[in-house]
């Protein structure tokens, strides 16, 4: 792992605290595995090439298209680092959010383009699909086939969910939705620094 130097009054802080540090450490990671799982996520993440470049300019130095292809190519490492971790272990953890996986929120000092498709999107399609629907769309979400988002707020409703103006209607004869947004107001922000396609949708009649 990447070893930072840390302040010297900061570490004889720490060392008066009146409690196992390492106990504490276990508590918030759910238990010594977890623990073992985070740091193992964290070396691969702050070791791997490509990150914490000591000749890179810093990103306070760099104009905004700059930093957002920067933020572009280590998300997609991070992205591969992660799906390499997934086959390992068999697990698809690696998309869930936890605690093992806040170091990837430092890897990219602004917000990763691709936080709310591995954040939200896959974690959605993994939940809340049913067989069929996780055959078709998981290997493209994994796959980077498909970007996603979400899509709930509106400019003028926020989290105000019985507000909402934007309907879905299915058209059988087109087999599509029929996406109605009659004001401004119904306006939807697409979050995440990037521009996507995709979105889960939980309909109801």
């Amino acid at each position: 792992m990447a070893q930072q130097k840390i302040c010297e009054d900061l570490v004889k802080e720490r060392k008066k605290c009146s409690f196992d540090v390492q106990e504490l450490v276990h508590l918030i990671d759910g238990g010594e595995r977890g623990t073992k799982e985070r740091r193992e996520v964290e070396n691969l993440v702050l070791s791997a090439e490509g990150f914490n470049n000591k000749d890179e300019v810093p990103e306070e130095y760099l104009s905004h298209k700059e930093r957002y292809e920067n933020a572009i190519r280590k998300a997609c490492i991070l992205y591969e680092i992660l799906k390499k971790y997934a086959e390992k272990h068999d697990t698809m953890d690696a998309f869930k959010p936890s605690n093992k996986y806040r170091v990837t929120f430092g890897v990219v000092k602004d917000i990763s383009p691709f936080m709310l498709h591995m954040g939200m999107f896959v974690p959605t399609i993994l939940n809340q699909s049913d067989p069929d629907q996780m055959s078709e769309w998981l290997p493209k979400a994994m796959s980077m086939g498909i970007i996603g988002t979400y899509a709930q707020t509106e400019l003028g409703h926020g989290t105000f969910l019985r507000g909402l103006e934007t309907t879905a209607t299915y058209d059988p004869s087109t087999e599509e939705f029929v996406i109605h947004s009659p004001s401004l107001t119904a306006y939807k922000w697409w979050p995440g620094g990037c521009k996507y396609m995709y979105i889960p949708i939980q309909a109801r009649r």
